[in-house]
């Protein structure tokens, strides 16, 4: 029988409560659930997968003023209209070009700010500032699906996951770790945080 998203959405917030999400000892195997996989290594049921290195979620750019942003559709819409303005010139660029050489400037986040100061969203400079990098982020993002996605016509989001990808810890964590894959794959260890 499957489960409920209700149920889902629930284990969720119990892990955040928890802090699972932040301090590698917060998460809790129950001992009940303990099995070894056919290679040695020590799983539990019942709690999705302990990670073998743990990558503590940095929430520190979540603030209320993105969430305003966001609330009224702002960094989409920012996005868009740049993506709009540049469509001819980027869309002749490679993307290894656009995503090495395209950034986000302090003037066009100007802009910005003044768009969600013109749609009711009160500039708070210290969340401002705490979301800034995301944004940036963010925005480059949608910029290079907008581009790169009528381009290629494959219906992928490719290029908007290789310049998510570059500010995500756990993602860049994965990368330099690739080359221990095997080694942890045959390991007894349930995870070692190093």
């Amino acid at each position: 029988m499957p489960g409920h998203e209700g149920d889902y959405e629930k284990d969720l917030e119990q892990r955040s409560k928890r802090g699972e999400y932040y301090i590698a000892d917060s998460i809790k195997n129950d001992p009940k659930l303990k099995f070894k996989t056919d290679g040695g290594r020590t799983v539990y049921g019942g709690g999705g997968i302990t990670p073998d290195y743990f990558i503590p979620r940095d929430s520190t750019w979540q603030t209320m003023y993105l969430v305003q942003l966001y609330g009224k559709n702002i960094i989409r819409e920012y996005a868009m209209e740049y993506a709009n303005d540049n469509q001819k010139k980027l869309e002749k660029m490679p993307f290894e070009e656009f995503n090495r050489s395209v950034t986000i400037t302090d003037e066009q986040m100007n802009q910005l700010v003044k768009l969600a100061t013109n749609e009711g969203i009160k500039f708070n400079e210290k969340e401002y500032n705490r979301s800034k990098g995301y944004i940036k982020n963010q925005i480059k993002a949608l910029v290079a699906r907008s581009v790169y996605q009528k381009a290629n016509k494959a219906g992928q989001n490719n290029e908007f996951f290789k310049v998510i990808g570059q500010s995500d810890d756990t993602y860049q964590k994965a990368l330099k770790l690739f080359d221990r894959a095997d080694k942890l794959e045959h390991s007894p260890m349930t995870y070692n945080q190093k």
